[in-house]
């Protein structure tokens, strides 16, 4: 059993000198384990469990029983080859790695969502000196190795310094590597790598065209397309950028999905278009949609169909489009995971007003109760004469 060789593993050669010791439960049996309920470790062998609080004896899990310190030195961020580049540290965490439970909860799925692509955030003022655009793409290159992101310019980005998240791994982007870029200096006593000091360049990266595709069978794209793998329920989602012609583009998704018995096309190969989608028993089974990077296609309705199953007569004839036939407005990318809230839905909102729209509207039900306490008596004389002076100059809705 997996956990009896962890717990083994554990105080294998610990004698106390790690904090992590589950021993007393190497042995456990599987109908005890089912039966276990939370335990706090250390759980030593032999030995009966006693002060649960780490350190409150003031005892540290080290051979002198003392917290040691040491100083590191100076930096070897800037030495030799990298004092070519610009003194742009790359930092590399998590993209918010802070969530609520609700979240958390909504799995892989959700933050593909909420981030579908590698991005990478830099301040206003950087972005303007580069030339790089929000929304367009940028190479970040440092002497240990290049990659190709998004670009988020954010003005609570650091200035001089750039973010990008290390998630991404050769499997399921093109070219977004963190850690490929990360310098090997390392921290000589922790071994801990030296992440947020990587000096970097960045530079803008032209994309003439951009597109997705969605397949319930992995397929792999030409070799220099820029893409991102999104998780979608009942198959895969790509994201990708290119600069190869639009007709290329259309003899391969003829080829990626060959042999389905129902096809629809959309092809102007003079304005960059190219849209084909196959069908099986009525569900999609592929689709491909590849357009110029000034006006690429939106997937968010043709993804929402694609996890459907049968559509519909009326979604079938506006599959190529990209809209819905119920006019359900695009989502835009997702801000809240939780609630699946779309940044053009919150815009939306803002624009019609959505907030004074429903202040207006507690206002004029305040003002009915008002009147109905008013008119049936129910109201005293000296509140009587405080509603009538409100509702003097007012037009009840």
């Amino acid at each position: 059993m997996f956990f009896r060789e962890h717990a083994a593993l554990s105080a294998f050669e610990n004698d106390g000198r790690r904090d992590f010791d589950l021993g007393g439960l190497a042995a456990l049996a599987d109908d005890d384990y089912d039966r276990l309920d939370a335990a706090m470790w250390p759980v030593k062998a032999g030995v009966e469990p006693g002060e649960t609080r780490f350190f409150s004896a003031g005892a540290f899990f080290h051979e002198r029983s003392a917290w040691p310190l040491h100083c590191t030195g100076t930096s070897g961020a800037a030495c030799g080859d990298e004092r070519r580049f610009s003194a742009a540290p790359q930092h590399r965490a998590p993209a918010r790695s802070v969530a609520h439970d609700d979240a958390q909860r909504k799995g892989v799925r959700g933050w593909a969502r909420h981030s579908p692509e590698p991005m990478v955030d830099i301040h206003p003022d950087d972005a303007s000196r580069t030339g790089i655009t929000d929304g367009g793409y940028a190479k970040v290159t440092t002497p240990h190795g290049g990659a190709v992101f998004r670009v988020c310019v954010r003005s609570g980005q650091q200035r001089g310094s750039i973010f990008a998240p290390i998630h991404w791994s050769y499997s399921t982007a093109a070219d977004a590597c963190v850690g490929a870029l990360a310098m090997a200096e390392n921290d000589p006593f922790s071994g801990q790598p030296e992440l947020k000091a990587t000096p970097a360049r960045v530079e803008p990266l032209e994309f003439a065209y951009r597109g997705f595709a969605l397949t319930r069978d992995l397929i792999a794209l030409p070799d220099g397309t820029w893409f991102a793998r999104v998780a979608v329920a009942g198959g895969h989602g790509l994201l990708f950028a290119t600069n190869e012609l639009p007709a290329r583009w259309h003899g391969l998704a003829e080829k990626l999905i060959c042999g389905d018995p129902e096809r629809a096309e959309y092809i102007d190969l003079p304005r960059g278009i190219v849209r084909i989608a196959a069908l099986r028993a009525g569900r999609i089974e592929a689709c491909i949609f590849f357009g110029p990077s000034q006006n690429p296609p939106r997937w968010e309705v043709v993804r929402a169909l694609f996890n459907s199953g049968i559509l519909a007569e009326r979604d079938r004839r506006l599959l190529l489009s990209g809209q819905s036939a119920e006019g359900v407005a695009e989502t835009g990318p997702i801000v809240c995971a939780c609630y699946s809230v779309g940044l053009e839905a919150i815009r939306r909102a803002v624009a019609e007003g959505g907030a004074a729209k429903r202040r207006r509207y507690r206002a004029n039900a305040s003002r009915r109760h008002q009147l109905r306490l008013l008119r049936s008596g129910i109201a005293g004389n000296y509140q009587a004469d405080r509603v009538r002076g409100r509702l003097a100059n007012r037009q009840l809705g």
